[in-house]
């Protein structure tokens, strides 16, 4: 279930309107009923996981064109401020090297929300659906290489271009 799905968020079109939850589902995050609402989950073996900047990331996602309630995995984690994208297992390494981007594959773990639960460290975004979708994450990369060439003022696009593809 959408950890947004009572939210007035939820029927926002884009990603970015996800950036922060209402003051209802920012209380449930807070203060969830569930024990346990999150819980730590090896990475590497049914999915990787790309960890960027909540605000870069979900701009990324717009950009891709995906719908927040498409059944794609991803995680906020709001004390960080920090987005978590699940990509299918052994493909997370194809986001290497990006700025300000982690990738979490085998020997890694996770905070994950538990079901629909979730807390400020660890809320669905966009939850699992049946379908075992993922974010393509080399699409995600030249999505994020593109949007860093804008951020990085000077750099001539030919030399982020020879950058991107010595690291792909």
């Amino acid at each position: 279930m959408d950890q947004f799905a009572n939210s007035a968020q939820a029927s926002a079109a884009a990603w970015s309107g996800l950036a922060a939850p209402d003051a209802e589902t920012s209380l449930r995050l807070r203060y969830p009923t569930r024990e346990p609402a999150a819980e730590l989950v090896p990475c590497g073996r049914e999915w990787d996981a790309v960890v960027l900047p909540l605000d870069r990331g979900l701009t990324a996602l717009d950009s891709l064109g995906l719908a927040p309630g498409d059944g794609y995995p991803v995680i906020a984690d709001y004390t960080r401020r920090e987005l978590v994208v699940l990509v299918p297992v052994g493909t997370g390494r194809t986001v290497e090297g990006v700025p300000d981007v982690r990738v979490l594959t085998e020997g890694a773990w996770l905070l994950v929300p538990v079901g629909d639960a979730g807390h400020c460290a660890a809320a669905w975004l966009g939850s699992p659906g049946p379908e075992g979708r993922f974010v393509d994450p080399a699409a995600l990369r030249s999505v994020l290489v593109g949007t860093e060439q804008r951020r990085t003022p000077g750099r001539g696009s030919a030399a982020a271009t020879a950058e991107a593809l010595a690291s792909t």
